[in-house]
């Protein structure tokens, strides 16, 4: 089977993320196909011009439940995004990424599942 370095996930279906492609189970898939210490890049979209992070907040749950690490980023460029729009990286790897929004426990929501798993 091929591996990658990094793999990029940024689907939307308009403006509301692709459920089946945020869940534990899609991440075990994602983490599959990576080399040891591959990253997973993740574009993530909270609601509401950035005050509902609620989206955000469970996609890091669900991606700490496959990864060690799992970072956010906002993106600060205005032209491809405002406040809203945060990359989220996650990995095995001891990896420093400069800019990222540390947080806790407390920040961490609900993790997804296959509704099938649930």
């Amino acid at each position: 089977m091929r591996r990658f370095d990094a793999i990029v996930n940024d689907t939307f279906s308009g403006e509301e993320p692709v459920r089946a492609l945020a869940t534990v189970e899609a991440a075990r898939a994602v983490k599959g196909c990576l080399t040891p210490g591959g990253v997973y890049v993740m574009n993530v979209v909270s609601r509401d011009d950035g005050r509902d992070l609620t989206f955000l907040r469970d996609e890091v749950a669900t991606l700490a439940e496959v990864f060690a690490h799992v970072h956010v980023l906002p993106v600060d460029e205005t032209v491809w995004a405002g406040e809203d729009n945060y990359i989220v990286l996650a990995t095995d790897a001891q990896t420093v990424f400069d800019g990222t929004i540390p947080y806790d426990d407390d920040f961490l929501g609900v993790p997804m599942y296959d509704e099938e798993s649930a």
